[in-house]
């Protein structure tokens, strides 16, 4: 395992096979500034996905809540896995995993978080109504619960990603605008 260079100009590149869990299934989904990626890959001889970490050349599985799947999607600096894992039911439930696969919190189910930042702040959707939500410092605001989205006449609004300031990035949805939504910043005052 080599570190990447910041500048990779012609040849400057290093191509890491980060390798699977045992079956021709896996993608990164995550990294974080310490080179720690993860991801979501299928377990061997099965369709069984769990979400993994890969960090110095090597990839763990991480576990669910009793059920068969789970996955990962982002990793902030500080080392916290945010993903999603089933419980013995078969629903999943939005959780984060620290850097050993040790379950940190889990969030309820049919949560789907998309991005955390370094501040533990999560972004995400809900799944049966696709509401969007910011849950920071335990507490959650629901999408067109922002104030300037719904005064400014957006109806839908996916969250994709969260930076340390606090700024959003999503898609958006108003009357006028294209079925495939357009790009949203939600910057905080």
């Amino acid at each position: 395992y080599a570190h990447v260079p910041h500048h990779c100009g012609a040849g400057g590149v290093m191509v890491h096979d980060l390798g699977s869990l045992g079956n021709n299934y896996a993608a990164a989904g995550g990294i974080n500034d310490r080179d720690v990626v993860v991801g979501v890959g299928t377990l061997p001889m099965s369709s069984t996905n769990r979400g993994f970490v890969w960090s110095d050349g090597v990839m763990r599985q991480l576990g669910t809540l009793g059920g068969e799947h789970s996955g990962a999607g982002d990793v902030n600096n500080r080392g916290v896995i945010l993903g999603t894992a089933d419980d013995a039911n078969g629903i999943n439930h939005m959780v984060t995993w620290d850097l050993n696969g040790g379950l940190l919190h889990d969030y309820g189910p049919r949560l789907a978080g998309h991005a955390l930042n370094d501040r533990g702040a999560i972004i995400g959707n809900q799944l049966d109504t696709g509401r969007p939500f910011l849950l920071e410092d335990g507490v959650y605001t629901w999408g067109l619960g922002l104030p300037a989205v719904g005064r400014q006449g957006w109806v839908s609004f996916t969250a994709l990603d969260i930076n340390d300031h606090g700024a959003i990035v999503g898609i958006g949805w108003k009357p006028g605008v294209p079925n495939s939504g357009v790009p949203l910043l939600l910057e905080p005052r």
